[in-house]
């Protein structure tokens, strides 16, 4: 079998990962919060304790794939307990899985005062503590996450971030797992009360890098189909 067709497969599977790394970015484009995920490749050479020729060739493989963090569009909603962030840092929150942290700032309170996300994960607040918020009126939250009731101060939501967010992984419903000893607070971020962020994902972005990536992977398709033709060509000569 020609060697290249190694090669070939090996963009051909780097490709179909990348494939759907970016049909997700763009099915996402309009989700609130949602960081687009990159993907970076890099080179394998062959493995020459197997084949003594193998240094004439190199394959690829995605290396991996993080969150851009870059900040969404703020859209205004007038809703008193939606919150954008914009800059850097996440809400930090409590699930039944442990601590993790959120861009998506569409909160709601429960009948208790207790602070929300729309999936029902409770917000922390000072000293690690879910933040509980008065019924009785409507609740202002300033730029660095302070809590107001009636003129008083009723807490404060957390916002914190890490040094370095390629770390970060991907959970359920916008939530990102950290190391807890990787978490610092934020401090270049402002929270804007009454408004959401949009996806960082652009949908017409996506969709061409989508059409161009379809295209890469059609050339290694055909790439061993020729691969293969040549093994057959060899075949029948050899007979």
């Amino acid at each position: 079998m020609a060697n290249g067709i190694y090669v070939a497969a090996s963009g051909a599977i780097a490709k179909l990962r990348q494939l759907d790394i970016v049909a997700n970015n763009l099915a996402n484009a309009s989700t609130p919060g949602f960081k687009s995920d990159a993907v970076t490749f890099r080179e394998v050479l062959g493995d020459t304790t197997l084949n003594a020729n193998a240094q004439d060739r190199s394959f690829v493989q995605i290396d991996r794939s993080s969150a851009y963090m870059k900040t969404g569009a703020m859209r205004a909603t007038g809703n008193a307990l939606d919150l954008g962030i914009q800059g850097e840092g996440f809400l930090k929150v409590q699930t039944d899985k442990g601590v993790r942290l959120l861009r998506d700032g569409r909160l709601r309170m429960d009948t208790n005062g207790g602070l929300l996300t729309f999936t029902g994960d409770k917000v922390l607040g000072r000293e690690g503590k879910p933040v509980i918020i008065p019924t009785t009126s409507t609740p202002v939250i300033d730029g660095q996450g302070q809590i107001w009731s009636s003129g008083e101060n009723v807490g404060a939501l957390t916002i914190v971030t890490v040094e370095d967010t390629t770390t970060l992984r991907k959970d359920r419903d916008g939530l990102y797992i950290a190391d807890e000893a990787a978490i610092v607070p934020a401090e270049d971020y402002e929270m804007l009360q009454g408004f959401t962020e949009e996806s960082n994902a652009n949908a017409i972005e996506m969709m061409v890098e989508l059409v161009e990536v379809q295209r890469n992977f059609e050339a290694m398709q055909k790439a061993i189909s020729a691969y293969r033709d040549m093994d057959a060509s060899v075949v029948r000569i050899a007979r």
